[in-house]
């Protein structure tokens, strides 16, 4: 499986939790719309399941302007 992340900042382990609700949604454990849920009421624990670091990796960091796929400007960080 091949999956991309754009943004302009992560959380410690946010690619690893967002990979396991993924895996979750694909092997039928959750439910398709649970990714928006998820995302409103912005609970980590209710995502329950963090990937091993094994087999995760980064191939690539874009700055702004750099990949021609995703040409579009990420906004600014909020703090």
């Amino acid at each position: 499986i091949r999956m991309e992340f754009y943004g302009n900042g992560f959380l410690y382990n946010m690619v690893r939790i967002m990979v396991g609700v993924v895996v979750e949604i694909g092997s039928g454990m959750r439910p398709e719309h649970d990714i928006l849920r998820l995302y409103a009421v912005k609970d980590r624990d209710q995502a329950r399941r963090t990937m091993p670091a094994s087999g995760l990796y980064l191939k690539r960091v874009y700055y702004e302007g750099e990949d021609p796929d995703h040409p579009t400007k990420l906004p600014k960080r909020q703090r």
